[in-house]
């Protein structure tokens, strides 16, 4: 699998939503969104999970066409657009050579994607497009060009200080349900992350404290269902009481995988919800 290498994280803690870039603020703190258009199938069903692993939100789309709509909602992202592929007739070097201005006042870092490695080719779309993320070759092998990729969301500092990707959950996508002292305790997750979660549970409101030890938490993520321990690490009092669960480091790879796989699998959805 052609995914970066993956660390243990700690938790994050950043402003803004999974829903609508953030104007203004400080990307050396919250870092950029990645956008992959057209993506090839290896980009979009395993290097994208691979650097939310790593903390970087990442995303994909084949919405050529909403490419100013995208540019608007999330100004100071990286957008890498494979241009052998889009829609019937849609010419990408015009596209891309006519939005200079606009991703210049968005603060868009653009990186062209394509097969073509002719010398002529990629002089013409560097000298007509600003893409400071380069061109890159995606003949060549899939370690090289996902390092490539890499180095720029490093370079561009693309993760900010984030070090994991929150997922804010919506229409009952992710339940919880808590042994606790005997009893079951049915709750939902409003967001979720690699190493937890943000849960309300209304019958442990005046039960659990910050510091107490789960030791049964049992997590529905769509029609993926895991069992994790955790620790209370904080209690947010906002409409409506939340538990900030921390887990416990001793999970399985298959349950990193359920979570992970879930959180990818949700800001995708968060973020064609906001494109519609």
């Amino acid at each position: 699998m052609s995914t970066p290498t993956q660390t243990q994280q700690q938790t994050e803690q950043e402003p803004g939503s999974d829903a609508v870039g953030g104007a203004g603020v400080n990307s050396e703190i919250a870092g950029r969104k990645l956008f992959f258009l057209h993506p090839p199938a290896w980009i979009r069903e395993e290097f994208v999970y691979g650097m939310v692993r790593l903390g970087y939100k990442t995303y994909t789309t084949e919405e050529s066409r909403g490419l100013r709509k995208l540019v608007s909602l999330y100004p100071g992202s990286l957008l890498f657009a494979n241009v052998d592929k889009g829609p019937k007739g849609f010419d990408w070097l015009k596209v891309l050579s006519s939005m200079n201005d606009l991703f210049r006042e968005k603060d868009i870092r653009l990186g062209i994607l394509s097969e073509d490695n002719r010398k002529d080719t990629i002089k013409r779309y560097l000298s007509a497009v600003s893409a400071p993320c380069g061109y890159i070759v995606m003949s060549s092998g899939r370690k090289e060009i996902a390092a490539r990729i890499t180095t720029q969301a490093a370079r561009q500092k693309a993760r900010g200080r984030r070090t994991q990707v929150r997922a804010r959950c919506f229409d009952g996508s992710a339940t919880v349900n808590v042994k606790y002292a005997g009893d079951h305790h049915a709750g939902r997750v409003l967001d979720i992350s690699g190493v937890g979660a943000a849960c309300v549970i209304p019958s442990l409101d005046d039960r659990l404290r910050k510091d107490d030890w789960v030791s049964d938490i049992q997590l529905k993520l769509n029609s993926r269902i895991c069992t994790v321990s955790g620790r209370v690490v904080g209690v947010r009092t906002e409409s409506e009481k939340t538990l900030v669960l921390l887990f416990d480091e001793a999970r399985s790879d298959s349950v990193e995988e359920k979570i992970y796989s879930f959180v990818q699998e949700t800001i995708q959805r968060n973020f064609e919800r906001a494109m519609s």
